[in-house]
């Protein structure tokens, strides 16, 4: 009687109780601009086909406030291979669920030895925020790339190659060659765009933050740098984005958001 008892609970287990490392058969959809034709779903576990390795990393535990995690990674030239760049075409553009949206550049992907993670396995204890799944982007420890949310994007449903100037045009058009707004356009465009969009572009989970605020005025932009402490520092919600935006970092965004707006 109690060997049925154990079949029975080992069943309920097996049927209703997910590992949070597994990727679950996902399914990528890659784009290929307006050429539909060469466009293709594909499962993560076909980019493990050709191997895979388990690596820890440093720089992925320090954003998302996590110890330990174990990510089950392929090359970032594994992609490169499956659907190789077209003429013209120097990022790939990756669509979030949730409607997230990030860029990396290809001479990025090089420099830093980026990988792609196929699992994702949290440590004994720490919690796994439900958005931190494959696929996602991972720095090895052997780099050290800086330290910006761009690197660390997770859940990723939809790939396509674009070009990094074209991509940013509508915001680089705006700001008509400003010299001040450089640098707080560069903070925003590693770590903001990835769920604030701007003149169309990046992700919308967290809105235009042009529309939120009223950077036109002092007043206006404190209110920003409050508010962005407050939403942002907690770990338990959302990538640590305290270890990569200071307050400083943020009165530069605001100041760029205020001559972009």
């Amino acid at each position: 009687m109690k060997k049925s008892y154990y079949l029975v609970f080992f069943v309920f287990l097996y049927c209703f109780l997910e590992p949070i490392s597994a990727s679950e058969s996902k399914y990528i959809f890659w784009g290929s601009g307006e050429n539909s034709s060469k466009s293709k779903t594909f499962q993560i576990e076909e980019l493990e086909e050709k191997g895979k390795q388990v690596i820890p990393s440093s720089y992925y535990d320090r954003g998302m406030g996590l110890k330990g995690t174990r990510l089950t990674v392929v090359p970032f030239a594994r992609m490169l291979e499956m659907f190789p760049p077209p003429t013209g075409m120097d990022s790939i553009l990756m669509d979030g669920e949730d409607d997230y949206q990030a860029i990396i550049s290809l001479k990025q992907a090089t420099k830093y030895n980026l990988y792609w993670a196929t699992q994702i396995q949290v440590s004994d204890g720490e919690k796994k925020p439900s958005w931190m799944n494959p696929l996602a982007l991972v720095v090895p420890d052997s780099s050290n790339p800086p330290d910006v949310e761009r690197f660390l994007p997770a859940n990723i449903k939809n790939l396509r190659y674009v070009s990094w100037d074209d991509y940013y045009k509508p915001i680089t058009a705006a700001l008509k060659s400003n010299r001040k707004a450089q640098p707080g356009f560069e903070a925003f465009g590693d770590d903001c765009l990835y769920c604030h969009s701007l003149k169309g572009r990046g992700g919308n989970k967290g809105g235009d933050l042009t529309k939120k605020f009223q950077f036109s005025s002092k007043f206006g932009q404190n209110g920003f740098i409050e508010a962005f402490g407050i939403k942002h520092y907690n770990k338990s919600q959302y990538s640590s984005v305290e270890e990569f935006v200071s307050t400083k970092k943020a009165e530069k965004i605001a100041e760029f958001l205020n001559i972009v707006r």
